[in-house]
């Protein structure tokens, strides 16, 4: 086997990269030691294939690495940042996926399985109707802040007379208001002040 060994190798003109149109084969290391971005780079136009490991130690100068398809994986050590991920993230592993977290680590909203969604307008609803309960018998939430009050069991009956209702329970200045969407009847909570 013949050894090459030179100081650069230039194009024709001698004031560029080299251009290889039928294609350069290494059998064996490239081993390129980048002192600075704007002086030593690689770049591909075509298709760069890999048998083995790209090791790539210094990244303080890298922009992007563009686009590309490794065929083993692409492993990085330290933090990956990106701008966009595309594909449907089925074969990802090691995310939780059970908890929303803060910057601390602290976290914000636990789920134990697909029970409620958060849509992109910012509305907390269950993932299908009649099949979640907020809190439980022992973990009640502490207040409730709410406008006014829909109550429905349509669909299902209640445990006094077997029939369903529909209503709103609205603030008045001096009363408070239930209104039967079912018929239309306007009711007032008879309340006795207590001193």
């Amino acid at each position: 086997m013949s050894i090459i060994r030179a100081d650069s190798i230039k194009n024709r003109a001698g004031n560029g990269a080299p251009d290889f149109p039928n294609g350069i084969t290494v059998t064996g290391i490239v081993t390129s030691t980048v002192l600075d971005a704007s002086v030593a780079n690689l770049t591909v136009t075509g298709n760069l294939g890999v048998g083995g490991t790209v090791t790539y130690e210094d990244v303080t100068n890298v922009d992007s690495i563009g686009v590309g398809t490794f065929r083993d994986g692409l492993r990085v050590t330290g933090i990956c940042t990106a701008t966009a991920f595309h594909g449907n993230g089925s074969a990802l592993t090691g995310i939780d996926a059970t908890a929303l977290k803060d910057g601390s680590g602290n976290v914000i909203v636990q789920a134990s399985s697909l029970d409620v969604v958060v849509s992109a307008g910012k509305t907390f609803k269950p993932a299908t109707t009649n099949s979640t309960d907020l809190g439980t018998t022992n973990e009640r939430w502490r207040v409730i802040y709410t406008n006014d009050l829909e109550l429905s069991n349509k669909g299902s009956q209640n445990s006094v007379d077997g029939t369903w209702g529909d209503w709103t329970l609205q603030e008045g200045e001096n009363d408070i208001f239930m209104i039967n969407n079912r018929t239309n009847k306007k009711f007032k909570i008879n309340m006795t002040e207590v001193k």
